[in-house]
């Protein structure tokens, strides 16, 4: 079936004046020269397979491609065309999730978790040493033990933070980046990339962990991990109770990733694992990844990938996202009904950090590095590598911006791109079938492919520069006045309150 999708977006001149006369508003008539834009205004949004980018630009079709996923080899052969520009931003983000649900878990009337691990596992019939999680539920008044191994219930390997750990020693960064995406990429060892602007303040942590390509030790740390917790390795391959270990790696076919998990999976079957290769699109992926419960294990690890909406000087953010179960991006998803992965302790200083709960930077920068350091310990995700997006737009052009951390995505290039004499611009992206999937941000849809067309739709009062990261008015000005971390401001008695508890102002 042959999809087709259209949106064509008006951009409209606004124009707000706002005057006040002894509290009341009145209409201002003004003389003043105007300023005529550019003749485009009119964006048509068409759907553009990836394998139909360089015919589509020949044949017209389209003046712009949004989508930065353009394959290495593409993106030199469309360089060629004098007709075109080929731009680069560091706007796409890989890495690997690992599933690290338990396989049991044992409750206990009243708060036990003071107790040493040993008497929790013989209270419980387990290991101490297969023991994941300990946690006290007051509304219950429960005390629950997690277990990534358990005699009945079979074992996941990821559910022990060392074995996860030991994956970043598997992955072959460096050839992932030469090799499969022929240069057009980075590596990655952490949420941040070198190219984020808080990334020299947490360099020294990621060099200490030397997450070079070493399977020698990954087997090291692995085989101590597994052993202790009763695994055994009989005839080169892991297995729990005489049952062998079976990982269900779920990979995206779409683009690259495909290459990038079949590397891991032949890594892991080296190290003693078996493995299901579930090749998925994107709809089955998303579906099965994050709509069914960890605790199922229709999934051990799935390749996931990230398109960034710009940079920020100082992130609040991609730690709360990448790493702490509150914010809803952690294995459970914050879904009540799933097995949800906690941490009390990353919750506590990202919400911190999220919330602009510190007194001075110096504060911000000690959360933040805790937060990593307690991230890559536990290691839920392994990252990969940052793509250095390719996107491609006629010559003739004017007016974009290739964000840093964006690309054309960004912001900014929707409202004023525009071309000499032409008030349409075609643009094209790409569009990946799903049952739910229809290009409908408002819908509720928080795909790639969804939000980067909303952005020509909605004007946030502020945003990031689209360089430096910093925050910049948008459709309203701004002025901090501060009394300081500790002090009061006076607020302005006709100032509007929101009462949370009656539900209005």
């Amino acid at each position: 079936m042959n999809v087709w999708q259209r949106i064509t977006i008006y951009i409209l001149p606004i124009m707000i004046l706002i005057a006040s006369v002894s509290m009341s508003l009145s209409i201002l008539q003004v003389d003043a020269q105007v300023v005529k834009g550019p003749a485009t205004d009119i964006l048509r949004i068409q759907r553009v397979p990836i394998t139909e980018v360089a015919q589509a630009f020949q044949a017209g079709r389209i003046d712009v491609y949004l989508y930065g996923g353009i394959p290495p080899a593409t993106a030199e052969v469309l360089k060629r065309d004098p007709s075109l520009r080929v731009l680069n931003a560091p706007a796409g983000l890989v890495d690997f999730i690992f599933n690290p649900a338990p396989v049991y878990i044992a409750n206990l009337s009243g708060d036990q978790t003071g107790r040493p691990l040993s008497e929790l596992a013989r209270l419980t019939g387990g290991s101490a040493d297969a023991i994941i999680n300990v946690y006290y539920d007051p509304d219950k008044g429960q005390t629950f033990v997690e277990y990534g191994a358990y005699p009945g219930n079979g074992a996941n390997p990821f559910a022990f933070k060392d074995a996860r750990v030991a994956m970043n020693y598997l992955i072959d960064r460096d050839n992932i980046v030469s090799t499969i995406y022929r240069g057009s990429a980075s590596p990655m060892y952490t949420f941040l990339s070198s190219y984020d602007p808080d990334f020299p303040l947490i360099s020294d942590i990621v060099l200490r962990y030397k997450f070079a390509y070493n399977p020698q030790l990954a087997e090291q740390i692995v085989t101590s991990a597994l052993t202790k917790a009763g695994f055994q390795k009989v005839g080169g391959v892991w297995s729990y109770g005489g049952t062998p270990i079976q990982i269900n790696f779920i990979i995206r076919v779409e683009d690259e990733r495909r290459d990038v998990g079949d590397q891991l999976a032949t890594a892991l079957e080296t190290l003693g694992f078996r493995v299901n290769r579930l090749y998925m699109t994107f709809g089955p992926a998303i579906d099965t990844v994050y709509g069914t419960d960890p605790a199922e294990f229709k999934w051990h690890i799935y390749t996931e990938g990230w398109g960034k909406t710009g940079i920020s000087k100082y992130d609040s953010a991609s730690i709360a996202q990448f790493c702490a179960p509150w914010f809803g991006y952690m294995p459970g998803w914050a879904e009540a009904t799933f097995w949800n992965y906690r941490n009390a302790t990353l919750d506590d200083i990202t919400e911190k950090i999220y919330s602009g709960n510190f007194t001075s930077k110096e504060e911000r920068d000690s959360l933040y590095r805790k937060g990593v350091e307690l991230c890559i310990a536990e290691s839920v995700r392994a990252w990969v590598a940052t793509r250095l997006d390719n996107y491609v737009l006629r010559a003739d052009i004017r007016g974009y911006t290739n964000d840093v951390g964006a690309g054309l995505r960004g912001l900014w290039s929707l409202r004023e791109m525009n071309a000499p004499g032409k008030t349409t611009l075609n643009l094209g992206h790409l569009w990946v079938y799903t049952a739910r999937t229809v290009w409908n941000q408002v819908g509720g849809f928080q795909d790639v492919y969804s939000v980067d067309i909303m952005y020509g739709t909605w004007d946030p009062m502020t945003w990031t520069h689209p360089f430096n990261g910093l925050p910049i008015p948008f459709r309203s000005s701004f002025e901090v006045q501060t009394a300081g971390p500790t002090g009061k401001l006076d607020v302005p008695p006709d100032a509007f309150i929101w009462d949370a508890s009656r539900g209005g102002w």
